[in-house]
């Protein structure tokens, strides 16, 4: 779900979402190359768009465009610090191209500005129990367990846990969550 940067009191803030509305529908339809082209032409006219530049992430992050996804999410949270959809877009796709101490930064950098938020303890976690860092990673995850996430995503985070505890590994785990 896109969740807006600000109050939305900013009437820059109110264009900026009103101006991604037909993106942010191709990409549930998963039209994603059509989002892109949508979202692309957004941008063609405000380069200032952090709504624009959080979708176009997630587009790729979709079409397994990483390195595009990662620089597309750290447009979002240049322009936008505090927009906490793309800190965590920007933390997955960092962790899925191997930069986890990059993901791990993020998520820690979310979590100072939005102390308990259940997903940005689950994008920590997962980049923690990459890198190894099994009791972090079990705390990040359980916090995030206690948010009361969706039942998919705990059940996944559920599972982590349990390969973490029981140390079935001795280097980092592989969470890709595709």
């Amino acid at each position: 779900m896109l969740r807006r940067t600000s109050s939305g009191t900013d009437p820059r803030d109110a264009q900026h979402w009103d101006d991604v509305d037909e993106a942010s529908e191709l990409l549930g339809e998963r039209r994603f190359q059509d989002a892109l082209t949508e979202l692309k032409r957004v941008i063609e006219h405000d380069a200032n768009n952090p709504y624009a530049y959080n979708l176009l992430g997630t587009a790729l992050w979709e079409l397994q465009q990483m390195e595009p996804a990662r620089d597309a999410f750290k447009a979002a949270v240049l322009i936008s610090p505090n927009f906490l959809a793309a800190r965590l877009g920007l933390s997955h796709t960092l962790r899925k191209l191997g930069d986890l101490r990059g993901a791990e930064q993020q998520a820690r950098v979310a979590l100072s500005r939005f102390p308990d938020d259940g997903e940005a303890y689950h994008a920590l976690g997962l980049a923690l129990a990459a890198a190894g860092e099994k009791e972090e990673a079990v705390d990040a995850l359980e916090r995030f367990l206690a948010s009361k996430p969706e039942f998919e995503a705990a059940t996944e985070a559920r599972g982590i846990i349990e390969m973490l505890r029981e140390g079935e590994e001795d280097e980092g785990l592989d969470v890709d969550d595709d």
